[in-house]
Protein backbone atom coordinates (compact mmCIF):
# COMPACT_ATOMS: atom_id res chain seq x y z
CA UNK A 1 0.00 0.00 0.00
CA UNK A 2 1.50 3.37 -1.02
CA UNK A 3 1.86 6.13 1.56
CA UNK A 4 -0.25 8.43 -0.66
CA UNK A 5 -3.09 5.91 -0.85
CA UNK A 6 -2.92 5.39 2.91
CA UNK A 7 -3.07 9.13 3.45
CA UNK A 8 -6.15 9.46 1.22
CA UNK A 9 -7.92 6.66 3.08
CA UNK A 10 -6.90 8.20 6.38
CA UNK A 11 -8.32 11.62 5.44
CA UNK A 12 -11.59 10.06 4.31
CA UNK A 13 -11.98 8.17 7.58
CA UNK A 14 -11.06 11.21 9.64
CA UNK A 15 -14.14 13.01 8.32
CA UNK A 16 -16.50 10.38 9.65
CA UNK A 17 -18.81 11.21 12.49
CA UNK A 18 -18.31 9.29 15.71
CA UNK A 19 -21.44 8.55 17.76
CA UNK A 20 -21.37 8.91 21.50
CA UNK A 21 -22.53 5.85 23.40
CA UNK A 22 -24.09 5.39 26.83
CA UNK A 23 -21.76 4.39 29.66
CA UNK A 24 -22.08 3.12 33.22
CA UNK A 25 -23.53 0.13 35.04
CA UNK A 26 -25.31 -0.19 38.37
CA UNK A 27 -26.23 3.51 38.42
CA UNK A 28 -29.16 5.69 37.38
CA UNK A 29 -27.23 8.31 35.44
CA UNK A 30 -26.08 7.88 31.85
CA UNK A 31 -22.72 8.57 30.35
CA UNK A 32 -21.27 8.79 26.89
CA UNK A 33 -18.39 6.96 25.33
CA UNK A 34 -17.10 7.06 21.77
CA UNK A 35 -16.68 4.97 18.68
CA UNK A 36 -13.62 6.62 17.20
CA UNK A 37 -12.61 6.41 13.54
CA UNK A 38 -8.97 5.90 12.70
CA UNK A 39 -6.65 4.23 10.25
CA UNK A 40 -7.76 0.88 8.81
CA UNK A 41 -6.80 -1.93 11.15
CA UNK A 42 -7.69 -5.49 11.92
CA UNK A 43 -10.67 -5.60 14.29
CA UNK A 44 -9.72 -6.63 17.79
CA UNK A 45 -10.99 -10.01 18.86
CA UNK A 46 -13.30 -10.11 21.86
CA UNK A 47 -11.72 -11.52 25.01
CA UNK A 48 -12.70 -15.02 26.07
CA UNK A 49 -15.08 -14.88 29.01
CA UNK A 50 -14.48 -17.31 31.86
CA UNK A 51 -17.32 -17.57 34.38
CA UNK A 52 -15.86 -20.62 36.13
CA UNK A 53 -13.08 -19.45 38.48
CA UNK A 54 -11.99 -22.96 39.44
CA UNK A 55 -11.31 -24.68 36.14
CA UNK A 56 -7.75 -23.60 35.39
CA UNK A 57 -4.47 -25.26 36.20
CA UNK A 58 -2.79 -21.93 36.85
CA UNK A 59 -5.18 -20.97 39.64
CA UNK A 60 -6.05 -22.39 43.06
CA UNK A 61 -9.13 -24.58 43.39
CA UNK A 62 -10.86 -21.69 45.07
CA UNK A 63 -10.24 -17.99 44.68
CA UNK A 64 -8.76 -16.77 47.98
CA UNK A 65 -10.77 -14.48 50.16
CA UNK A 66 -9.07 -11.20 50.96
CA UNK A 67 -7.53 -11.19 54.41
CA UNK A 68 -8.97 -8.63 56.83
CA UNK A 69 -7.26 -5.28 56.42
CA UNK A 70 -5.90 -3.93 59.71
CA UNK A 71 -8.04 -1.01 60.84
CA UNK A 72 -7.66 2.05 63.01
CA UNK A 73 -8.56 2.04 66.69
CA UNK A 74 -10.83 5.03 66.14
CA UNK A 75 -12.34 6.27 62.90
CA UNK A 76 -11.01 5.67 59.40
CA UNK A 77 -7.48 4.72 58.50
CA UNK A 78 -5.96 8.02 57.36
CA UNK A 79 -3.71 7.63 54.33
CA UNK A 80 -2.77 11.29 54.48
CA UNK A 81 -2.87 13.76 51.59
CA UNK A 82 -1.15 13.29 48.25
CA UNK A 83 0.08 16.63 46.90
CA UNK A 84 1.41 17.70 43.52
CA UNK A 85 3.71 19.38 42.97
CA UNK A 86 5.65 19.25 46.22
CA UNK A 87 4.97 22.14 48.53
CA UNK A 88 1.34 22.66 47.57
CA UNK A 89 -0.82 23.72 50.51
CA UNK A 90 -3.19 21.00 51.69
CA UNK A 91 -5.92 23.50 52.52
CA UNK A 92 -8.87 22.72 50.31
CA UNK A 93 -7.59 19.23 49.48
CA UNK A 94 -10.21 16.85 48.08
CA UNK A 95 -10.64 13.88 50.42
CA UNK A 96 -12.74 10.75 50.05
CA UNK A 97 -13.59 8.24 52.75
CA UNK A 98 -14.10 4.76 51.35
CA UNK A 99 -15.05 1.54 53.05
CA UNK A 100 -12.93 -1.50 52.18
CA UNK A 101 -13.48 -2.34 55.14
CA UNK A 102 -12.30 -0.82 57.39
CA UNK A 103 -12.95 2.74 56.31
CA UNK A 104 -10.01 4.60 54.81
CA UNK A 105 -9.51 8.27 54.08
CA UNK A 106 -7.27 9.76 51.41
CA UNK A 107 -6.81 13.38 50.40
CA UNK A 108 -5.48 14.91 47.20
CA UNK A 109 -4.18 18.44 46.64
CA UNK A 110 -3.31 19.62 43.15
CA UNK A 111 -1.91 23.08 42.48
CA UNK A 112 -4.41 25.32 40.71
CA UNK A 113 -1.91 26.24 38.01
CA UNK A 114 -1.15 22.56 37.38
CA UNK A 115 -4.86 21.75 37.04
CA UNK A 116 -5.18 24.61 34.55
CA UNK A 117 -2.09 23.42 32.67
CA UNK A 118 -3.64 19.96 32.29
CA UNK A 119 -6.81 21.49 30.86
CA UNK A 120 -4.79 23.64 28.46
CA UNK A 121 -2.75 20.61 27.33
CA UNK A 122 -5.89 18.57 26.74
CA UNK A 123 -7.62 21.35 24.84
CA UNK A 124 -4.55 21.80 22.61
CA UNK A 125 -4.46 18.08 21.90
CA UNK A 126 -8.16 18.09 21.03
CA UNK A 127 -7.61 20.99 18.63
CA UNK A 128 -4.58 19.28 17.11
CA UNK A 129 -6.77 16.35 16.07
CA UNK A 130 -9.60 18.66 14.99
CA UNK A 131 -11.97 17.44 17.67
CA UNK A 132 -15.39 18.96 17.19
CA UNK A 133 -18.76 18.20 18.70
CA UNK A 134 -21.43 17.91 16.03
CA UNK A 135 -24.40 17.37 18.27
CA UNK A 136 -25.35 16.22 21.74
CA UNK A 137 -24.35 12.66 20.95
CA UNK A 138 -21.69 12.85 18.26
CA UNK A 139 -18.37 14.41 17.36
CA UNK A 140 -15.76 14.23 14.64
CA UNK A 141 -11.99 14.29 14.72
CA UNK A 142 -8.92 13.59 12.63
CA UNK A 143 -6.90 10.86 14.37
CA UNK A 144 -3.13 11.02 13.94
CA UNK A 145 -1.46 8.37 11.74
CA UNK A 146 -1.17 5.04 13.52
CA UNK A 147 -3.97 5.76 15.97
CA UNK A 148 -6.37 2.79 16.34
CA UNK A 149 -10.12 3.24 16.04
CA UNK A 150 -10.66 3.41 19.78
CA UNK A 151 -9.74 5.53 22.80
CA UNK A 152 -6.23 4.15 23.28
CA UNK A 153 -4.42 7.12 21.70
CA UNK A 154 -6.31 9.59 23.88
CA UNK A 155 -5.64 7.47 26.97
CA UNK A 156 -1.92 7.41 26.22
CA UNK A 157 -1.76 11.17 25.77
CA UNK A 158 -3.38 11.76 29.15
CA UNK A 159 -1.19 9.17 30.86
CA UNK A 160 1.93 10.78 29.46
CA UNK A 161 0.89 14.23 30.69
CA UNK A 162 -0.51 13.31 34.10
CA UNK A 163 1.75 10.43 35.18
CA UNK A 164 3.45 12.42 37.96
CA UNK A 165 0.15 13.95 39.11
CA UNK A 166 -1.27 10.48 39.75
CA UNK A 167 1.90 8.83 41.03
CA UNK A 168 1.82 10.82 44.30
CA UNK A 169 -1.57 9.22 44.92
CA UNK A 170 -0.29 5.74 44.13
CA UNK A 171 2.52 6.21 46.65
CA UNK A 172 -0.06 6.66 49.41
CA UNK A 173 -1.61 3.31 48.55
CA UNK A 174 1.84 1.73 48.39
CA UNK A 175 2.71 3.06 51.85
CA UNK A 176 -0.50 1.59 53.23
CA UNK A 177 0.18 -1.75 51.53
CA UNK A 178 3.69 -1.91 52.98
CA UNK A 179 2.58 -0.94 56.48
CA UNK A 180 -0.34 -3.40 56.60
CA UNK A 181 1.35 -6.10 54.47
CA UNK A 182 -1.53 -6.15 51.99
CA UNK A 183 -1.63 -8.74 49.22
CA UNK A 184 -2.51 -7.96 45.59
CA UNK A 185 -6.22 -8.64 46.11
CA UNK A 186 -6.41 -6.35 49.13
CA UNK A 187 -4.43 -3.62 47.41
CA UNK A 188 -6.61 -3.78 44.30
CA UNK A 189 -9.72 -3.63 46.45
CA UNK A 190 -8.34 -0.62 48.31
CA UNK A 191 -7.65 1.38 45.15
CA UNK A 192 -10.91 0.24 43.55
CA UNK A 193 -12.97 1.35 46.55
CA UNK A 194 -11.36 4.78 46.37
CA UNK A 195 -12.18 5.24 42.69
CA UNK A 196 -15.72 3.90 43.14
CA UNK A 197 -16.32 6.53 45.83
CA UNK A 198 -15.80 9.38 43.34
CA UNK A 199 -19.27 10.59 42.21
CA UNK A 200 -20.43 9.60 38.76
CA UNK A 201 -21.22 12.26 36.18
CA UNK A 202 -20.79 12.68 32.46
CA UNK A 203 -17.93 15.14 31.85
CA UNK A 204 -18.00 17.96 29.31
CA UNK A 205 -14.32 17.41 28.51
CA UNK A 206 -13.14 16.55 24.98
CA UNK A 207 -13.94 12.97 23.93
CA UNK A 208 -16.15 12.69 27.03
CA UNK A 209 -12.99 11.68 28.90
CA UNK A 210 -11.75 13.64 31.92
CA UNK A 211 -8.01 13.70 32.76
CA UNK A 212 -7.37 11.41 35.77
CA UNK A 213 -6.18 14.07 38.28
CA UNK A 214 -9.20 16.24 37.44
CA UNK A 215 -11.58 13.35 38.08
CA UNK A 216 -10.49 13.76 41.69
CA UNK A 217 -10.27 17.54 41.96
CA UNK A 218 -13.61 18.06 40.20
CA UNK A 219 -15.08 15.18 42.22
CA UNK A 220 -16.80 13.45 39.31
CA UNK A 221 -16.15 11.23 36.33
CA UNK A 222 -17.72 8.56 34.14
CA UNK A 223 -16.77 4.98 33.36
CA UNK A 224 -13.82 5.56 31.06
CA UNK A 225 -12.51 8.54 33.06
CA UNK A 226 -12.55 6.56 36.30
CA UNK A 227 -11.23 3.43 34.57
CA UNK A 228 -8.19 5.35 33.35
CA UNK A 229 -7.53 6.69 36.86
CA UNK A 230 -7.67 3.20 38.36
CA UNK A 231 -5.55 1.78 35.53
CA UNK A 232 -2.80 4.29 36.26
CA UNK A 233 -2.87 3.69 40.02
CA UNK A 234 -2.80 -0.09 39.74
CA UNK A 235 0.03 -0.15 37.21
CA UNK A 236 2.02 2.19 39.46
CA UNK A 237 1.52 -0.40 42.19
CA UNK A 238 2.83 -3.22 40.02
CA UNK A 239 -0.59 -4.70 39.24
CA UNK A 240 -0.68 -4.94 35.44
CA UNK A 241 -4.23 -3.81 34.80
CA UNK A 242 -5.82 -3.34 31.36
CA UNK A 243 -8.71 -1.24 30.10
CA UNK A 244 -11.42 -2.97 28.10
CA UNK A 245 -14.62 -1.76 26.55
CA UNK A 246 -17.79 -2.95 24.87
CA UNK A 247 -19.56 -1.12 22.07
CA UNK A 248 -22.70 -3.22 22.39
CA UNK A 249 -23.03 -2.59 26.11
CA UNK A 250 -21.57 0.93 25.82
CA UNK A 251 -19.33 0.57 28.82
CA UNK A 252 -15.69 0.64 29.92
CA UNK A 253 -14.14 -1.50 32.66
CA UNK A 254 -10.75 -2.51 34.04
CA UNK A 255 -9.23 -5.99 34.08
CA UNK A 256 -6.78 -7.16 36.73
CA UNK A 257 -4.62 -10.33 36.68
CA UNK A 258 -5.62 -11.61 40.10
CA UNK A 259 -7.74 -14.60 41.23
CA UNK A 260 -11.47 -13.97 41.48
CA UNK A 261 -14.56 -15.84 42.54
CA UNK A 262 -16.49 -13.87 39.92
CA UNK A 263 -16.23 -13.44 36.17
CA UNK A 264 -12.87 -13.31 34.45
CA UNK A 265 -11.60 -13.25 30.90
CA UNK A 266 -8.64 -14.58 28.97
CA UNK A 267 -6.36 -12.26 27.04
CA UNK A 268 -2.93 -13.15 25.65
CA UNK A 269 -2.84 -16.40 27.62
CA UNK A 270 -3.45 -14.65 30.90
CA UNK A 271 -6.51 -14.50 33.09
CA UNK A 272 -7.99 -11.20 34.29
CA UNK A 273 -10.87 -10.38 36.59
CA UNK A 274 -13.44 -7.79 35.52
CA UNK A 275 -13.43 -4.66 37.68
CA UNK A 276 -16.38 -2.24 37.72
CA UNK A 277 -15.45 1.37 38.58
CA UNK A 278 -18.82 3.14 38.58
CA UNK A 279 -20.88 1.11 41.04
CA UNK A 280 -19.98 1.55 44.72
CA UNK A 281 -19.32 -1.73 46.46
CA UNK A 282 -19.00 -3.75 43.26
CA UNK A 283 -16.54 -6.52 44.02
CA UNK A 284 -13.63 -7.73 41.90
CA UNK A 285 -15.02 -10.08 39.27
CA UNK A 286 -18.52 -8.54 39.28
CA UNK A 287 -20.03 -8.57 35.80
CA UNK A 288 -23.82 -8.43 35.50
CA UNK A 289 -25.30 -11.05 33.13
CA UNK A 290 -26.79 -8.34 30.92
CA UNK A 291 -23.35 -7.10 29.87
CA UNK A 292 -21.80 -10.50 29.28
CA UNK A 293 -23.92 -11.45 26.27
CA UNK A 294 -23.25 -10.76 23.54
CA UNK A 295 -19.55 -10.68 24.34
CA UNK A 296 -17.76 -7.97 22.39
CA UNK A 297 -15.40 -6.92 25.21
CA UNK A 298 -12.01 -5.98 23.80
CA UNK A 299 -8.83 -4.76 25.50
CA UNK A 300 -8.09 -1.18 24.44
CA UNK A 301 -5.10 -0.40 26.63
CA UNK A 302 -2.43 -2.49 28.33
CA UNK A 303 0.93 -1.66 29.97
Amino acid sequence: MSSRWRAEVYVALALLFAPLLACGRGIDLQDFDFDLPGEPEKPRKPVKLDTNPTDDEDEPNKAPKAKPVPGAKKGAVDLGTAIYPAGVATKGAIAFTFNVPPAHKLGYALAADEAKAIDVFYDKFAKSVQFKRVGAKAFQWSPPPGCPADMSCVYKKLIERTRDDVRVLSKRFKARADAAKLDAVQLTDLALSYVQEIPYKVPEDPFGLRPPPLVITKKEGDCDSKALLLYMILNDLGIEAVILSSKVHAHTMVGVPIPTAGTAFRWKNRKYAFVEVTAKGATIGWLPPDVSSPNDWTVELAP
